[in-house]
């Protein structure tokens, strides 16, 4: 009856096996305690049988015994196009920081990192019961090449009655072989499109919503240098038939002659977004735009009247406070900042222009407004007449729209398929290696 209760719905061969574990452990740790009255010298072939018999129970126990906890079918089916049934039984698509219910715990895909040719994946888990939280670190290898995945290593949580066993059972088939992300960025039909500061567009399937611009903003994708110029947009993306919003940075560092343009994923919606190489044309120099001046200015400030725009420009700053400007030794840099106001009395964010000299070399950093469309650049300073050269020069348009560049009905990435298995009864095997 106890061997029936601890193995259900096992076979008649297992409760055989089972019931004869049972014995050989009884039998022998009776002959042991009584009669060798424990004296392990004489008993080493008695500790023998009985390390055996346990762990022929922690097979059966571990093996029969096992369950898995990445079990939710329901919710799994249709989620990732070639998921067989079997394979939903058994196995759980995870997408990255979007929890997930399964058999008795909530999982969530937290990070990947990579360290040389070992990807390891930390996801997290809650057992819903005892609100117990722990945190497996599955890892796969690639090749040196990274066009394939040689091994897949588990992550095992070991505890007391049992042990968690988990793998990564797949990936999408980019995330496999990473030649072919590179093939699906070229197989993407990226549409052109241009946003106006403030202003809304619609695609096919969605809207987006230029928010700001932001000169010398952070490139998480790169480390920039002390001569490089940074432009980083900021965008909100919605669906019409949903009410979330989504926010996006984009972001496009100019080095030198190159332009380096960063893409952007939002698997929620299926989007990729990057920006346009034209977005640099109005920052490159205000006297090359198609309405320039220049303007001599006061070098302790002055008034300007620019078009349909009043340009007030403070006095000669060294006292640098310009977000795209890292100093060093031998630097001589001054900045000037400009206030523009329209005809109509609206007054701009305040632009700030950059002249340097390092190195015998001069080097110009522009401001730039999107709201005129404005650019003003810091061109000359004359000690002799004790004047300033300002170039002044607007952009076509009454507000300065944004180009970028928009792929949508983009296959996810952000996915991984996890197998974890519970092995109750496992310590008992452990145990018979430690006691023989």
């Amino acid at each position: 009856l106890p061997v029936g209760l601890l193995l259900p719905n096992a076979a008649w061969t297992h409760l055989l096996l089972a019931f004869s574990a049972f014995f050989c452990l009884i039998s022998n740790g009776d002959y042991f305690f009584f009669y060798l009255k424990g004296n392990p010298k004489h008993g080493a072939s008695t500790l023998s049988h009985m390390g055996f018999a346990i762990l022929i129970l922690g097979i059966l126990s571990s093996g029969l015994g096992k369950s898995y906890i990445t079990f939710n079918p329901f919710v799994q089916r249709g989620l990732v196009a070639g998921m067989g049934e079997e394979e939903l039984l058994t196995n759980a698509v995870l997408i990255k920081n979007e929890p997930l219910h399964l058999s008795g715990y909530e999982a969530t895909f937290v990070k990947d990192t990579i360290e040389k040719q070992t990807r390891t994946f930390s996801i997290d888990f809650e057992e819903k019961e005892s609100a117990e939280t722990f945190t497996i670190h599955p890892n796969v290898i690639y090749t040196k090449q990274f066009d394939n995945i040689t091994a897949y290593n588990p992550s095992i949580i070991r505890g007391f009655g049992r042990d968690i066993f988990s793998r990564i059972s797949g990936l999408p088939e980019q995330e496999i072989d990473l030649s072919l992300s590179q093939k699906l960025e070229d197989s993407l039909d990226y549409v052109n499109y241009r946003i106006p500061i403030g202003d809304t567009i619609y695609t096919s399937s969605h809207y987006l919503i230029a928010e700001k611009i932001e000169p010398g903003g952070n490139i998480r994708q790169m480390d920039l240098k002390a001569d490089d110029q940074s432009m980083v947009v900021h965008l909100t993306i919605g669906k019409p038939d949903l009410d979330s919003l989504y926010k996006v940075q984009l972001g496009t560092v100019l080095r030198g002659n190159m332009s380096y343009l960063f893409t952007e994923e939002l698997n929620t919606l299926n989007m990729r977004f990057k920006l346009s190489d034209s977005l640099w044309i109005p920052f490159l120099s205000p006297a090359e735009l198609p309405m320039a001046e220049r303007f001599i200015s006061n070098p302790n400030g002055d008034l300007h009247q620019f078009r349909d725009y009043a340009i007030k420009v403070s006095a000669l700053n060294r006292n640098l406070s310009h977000p795209q400007y890292t100093p060093e030794d031998g630097d001589i840099a001054v900045e000037v900042t400009a206030e523009i106001s329209s005809s109509q009395g609206s007054v701009s964010s305040p632009v700030t222009a950059l002249y340097l000299i390092r190195n015998s070399s001069v080097f110009f950093i522009d401001g730039f407004d999107p709201a005129s469309n404005i650019s003003v650049r810091l061109a000359h300073i004359d000690p002799d007449q004790s004047v300033i050269h300002l170039d002044i020069g607007k952009w076509p348009g009454e507000s300065f729209s944004v180009p970028v560049q928009i792929a949508e009905k983009v296959p996810r990435n952000d996915y991984i398929s996890l197998e974890a298995i519970i092995f109750p009864g496992i310590n008992m095997v452990w145990f018979f290696y430690k006691l023989v």
